[in-house]
């Protein structure tokens, strides 16, 4: 006989008790549930007066009752029998998904119960009188003994109507609780992948990553534990959220001490519910989940999570967590392209600027560091990051249209001839003619174009003047300006400090902006310009 589930057995007397008795008693049974050993689970349904009386006076009906009850769980199929009263008894198999859990016995008396010579002996034995329970149970009969058959049926489909009910509610639940999760599942891969742009840093990216899986997945702590990548100038980095981190480095020490060997190194995921006992105590880490993120020949890192709050890891966490961080490879592999490509992007325009620079030796470095003012000039006035890295780079690009011009009138050390001077005042229109073949250049060109304009009008190569102007070719003018003046060039040396400042004073509202000039002022400038000469000397690209 097969082992049942108390939690079914359980189940089972509590519908039986809630949801099977009307149903029966209004066919006029009385119903008693029992285990598959014979022992009643519920009360019985539908009892009335009679079968109250003789039950309460002689344990025959009901040991006839658990007889019944225990051989029809014995072969597993319905049966039928009489009771020491002479009432009809009927016993159906309970079935769990096939399963059989219980028996149910159903009795009613008959048309020829009140003339049994066993209920006369039953009342004979139990001092009951005979005319008066014959009377009484004429009055409740509802049934011919030949309709027994019939209500054997009755019983089953009720009670397989019910296994059939409950087993589907648990399978709506089931699935109502599967859809759910699939969809909070689905949901948080939408938001990581919405949040994969290679311009992103790793860590804003994994810090969201975190919180999310935080969230979705109950953890006490997620983290990302990043190895370096030397080549592309990467170091190793942590990034960790929830409530296992005091202190932090302990947490990450203990994750990467003990799980490099079984994930980063073998490139496999993992489930430990025991961590605890294998070294996580100390950082309180009971339960933990990790998965590496792996590319075509390297692992990049590993995702964790420690202490799921509502119980053991398994594998629907598993698989939720390894979707996550093949989005999280992809965005990491992106960006290490991408970071990968604006190396070799920047690389190629610094050797450009560069060989430009190295036409005239006294403007070596010139565009690095105009490049570097203009950053910080507009660091200062409060542009986005993005925004100030294009600025950066209008700055560097700047003279790109001098790579045109003839040495002769680049290094000439005398005054130029209005011709060469006109010559020499082309260089920001073939500048923007040069990039302007390159579509993601086109922000950057109207820097390009108007660094050498005037607030006052008297700039060239167009006459813009006042707001005419835009922001970034003001702050690249300004910078051109400055390096100019303090930078030795064929026809001068570098003038001094002060000369420069009380020039640039000179100059505000007219040539330069007012504003951007109380930046530049407001510098330490003896500090700054020696930062940019070493940014010369080692042609460092910042």
């Amino acid at each position: 006989m097969a082992i049942v589930s108390p939690h079914s057995l359980a189940s089972l007397a509590q519908r039986f008790a809630s949801r099977l008795q009307g149903p029966l008693r209004k066919i006029g049974l009385t119903v008693h549930l029992f285990d598959p050993c014979g022992t009643p689970l519920a009360e019985p349904t539908g009892e009335d007066e009679f079968c109250g009386r003789i039950c309460q006076r002689t344990h025959y009906c009901r040991q006839a009752m658990v007889n019944l009850a225990q051989r029809v769980c014995l072969d597993e199929r319905s049966s039928m029998a009489d009771s020491p009263c002479g009432c009809c008894m009927m016993g159906v198999p309970v079935r769990r998904r096939r399963k059989l859990i219980g028996s149910a016995v159903g009795c009613f008396a008959s048309d020829t119960t009140p003339d049994s010579e066993e209920l006369h002996r039953a009342c004979s034995q139990q001092q009951l009188d005979y005319t008066f329970m014959r009377d009484l149970c004429r009055h409740i009969v509802r049934h011919n003994r030949s309709e027994a058959n019939t209500l054997l049926q009755v019983m089953e489909w009720v009670l397989e109507n019910d296994q059939a009910r409950d087993v589907a509610g648990e399978e709506l639940a089931t699935l109502s609780s599967n859809l759910s999760s699939t969809y909070e599942e689905l949901s948080l891969v939408y938001r990581i992948s919405s949040s994969m742009k290679v311009t992103q840093t790793p860590s804003r990216f994994f810090e969201t990553l975190c919180r999310e899986l935080l969230e979705v997945m109950q953890l006490e702590t997620a983290a990302v534990l990043l190895e370096g990548r030397p080549e592309l100038g990467i170091a190793r980095q942590s990034i960790t959220a929830g409530t296992l981190l005091e202190p932090e480095d302990k947490f990450t020490h203990v994750i990467r001490t003990h799980l490099s060997g079984r994930v980063l190194t073998s490139g496999q995921p993992m489930i430990d519910n025991d961590f605890a006992s294998s070294g996580g105590q100390g950082a309180g880490i009971e339960r933990i989940i990790a998965v590496p993120l792996v590319s075509a020949d390297h692992c990049n890192g590993m995702v964790v999570g420690a202490n799921k709050t509502t119980g053991d890891f398994d594998s629907t966490d598993l698989k939720l967590i390894s979707s996550i961080s093949s989005q999280a490879n992809v965005f990491l592999e992106n960006h290490h392209l991408y970071q990968d490509q604006q190396a070799l992007l920047m690389g190629l325009l610094h050797a450009l600027t560069a060989s430009i620079d190295a036409k005239d030796p006294y403007t070596s470095g010139h565009s690095q560091r105009v490049a570097a003012i203009s950053r910080k000039l507009a660091e200062m006035s409060t542009l986005d990051p993005k925004h100030v890295e294009r600025v950066y780079l209008a700055g560097l690009l700047h003279d790109v249209g001098k790579i045109g011009m003839p040495e002769s009138v680049l290094c000439k050390p005398g005054k130029l001839t209005d011709e060469e001077f006109a010559k020499i005042r082309e260089h920001p229109l073939i500048g923007a003619r040069i990039l302007g073949g390159i579509r993601q250049m086109a922000d950057i060109i109207p820097a390009v174009l108007g660094h050498h304009e005037r607030l006052d009008g008297r700039g060239y190569p167009h006459g813009l003047a006042g707001n005419q102007i835009g922001l970034e070719a003001r702050i690249v003018g300004l910078a051109d300006g400055f390096d100019a003046m303090t930078s030795n060039r064929t026809y001068r040396a570098a003038l001094p400090l002060k000369t420069v400042t009380d020039e640039i004073r000179r100059c505000c509202g007219t040539q330069f902006d007012a504003q951007l000039v109380g930046y530049m002022l407001s510098l330490d400038l003896e500090s700054f310009l020696g930062q940019l000469r070493e940014l010369s000397e080692h042609g460092v690209t910042a």
